[in-house]
């Protein structure tokens, strides 16, 4: 009987060895672990502490060596001499599929290390009004699109609650009162739902039911529209033959706000 040891052969590739992980927008990773392996997927160790450099297809994503409370954001983690594992910690703040990628040194000729990793919206946090102009016309439907977000502003495609909208535009129409549905997938869209008719600064707000999750947008300068009309004050009830008289005409659009746009000729009869 004769024991043969069998060694691996040179280092070719990195490799991870931890499962992929789901993991909610904003929630820490499990320790995520590389390997050095040869061209068999036998593990071989550094001759010496090589750094190896993290890459992550999402803008929002970060890697530290430590778990918090002591995280520090890096985009590389030394694998030390004499060894052939190295962990570190993933975060990420937007939901969809990453590719997450791990290189050695481009002279070293290694093949990367590639594993997806999925990040979920959290719950919602509140509801987001998309679609309104900073400066909308009064009597102008305008379509409108809520989503449900989460703390990071990612869509929480789960929420299905009913919700309500008011205006400080008294004469305002808006969308009756809703409920999301699967379908909907968290974001739901208004056509023509939102028309404003006075001109002034004006709110919008959007509100569960129950009271959370809302969303609101303010400081809406909502623009008179076109001139449809004239309005002349200033004459009295009676007035002496020849006598002159001061008048003020104002143009006014369809909802009696003045029509500050309009720059037509007048005739008086």
């Amino acid at each position: 009987i004769q024991t043969v040891t069998i060694y691996p052969a040179d280092i070719a590739k990195l490799e991870f060895v931890t499962a992929p992980q789901v993991l909610l927008a904003g929630e820490e990773s499990s320790p995520i672990s590389i390997e050095t392996q040869d061209e068999y997927g036998n593990a071989a160790v550094v001759d010496a502490t090589t750094t190896l450099n993290l890459i992550t297809s999402s803008p929002a994503g970060h890697f530290s060596i430590m778990p918090a409370p002591g995280w520090s954001d890096v985009n590389s983690v030394p694998i030390s001499s004499g060894t052939y594992q190295v962990k570190f910690y993933y975060q990420d703040f937007r939901t969809g599929e990453h590719e997450l990628r791990c290189s050695g040194p481009v002279e070293y000729g290694w093949d990367d290390a590639v594993q997806n990793i999925v990040i979920k919206s959290s719950t919602v946090h509140h509801l987001a009004i998309v679609g309104i102009p900073e400066s909308p016309v009064a009597g102008i439907a305008l379509d409108i699109t809520i989503r449900a977000e989460d703390v990071h502003d990612n869509i929480s495609s789960d929420y299905l609650g009913t919700i309500q909208f008011s205006s400080n535009d008294s004469q305002a129409s808006l969308p009756a009162t809703y409920k999301f549905t699967v379908s909907d997938s968290g974001v739901h869209t208004f056509l023509s739902g939102v028309t404003f008719r006075t001109a002034d600064t004006t709110t919008l707000r959007v509100q569960d039911i129950d009271g959370e999750p809302f969303g609101e947008l303010t400081g809406i300068n909502v623009l008179p529209g076109d001139c449809v009309s004239f309005q002349v004050t200033g004459l009295p009830e009676a007035v002496p033959v020849g006598t002159p008289c001061d008048v003020e005409v104002k143009a006014l659009d369809n909802w009696q706000n003045v029509a500050t746009r309009y720059s037509g000729t007048i005739t008086f009869t």
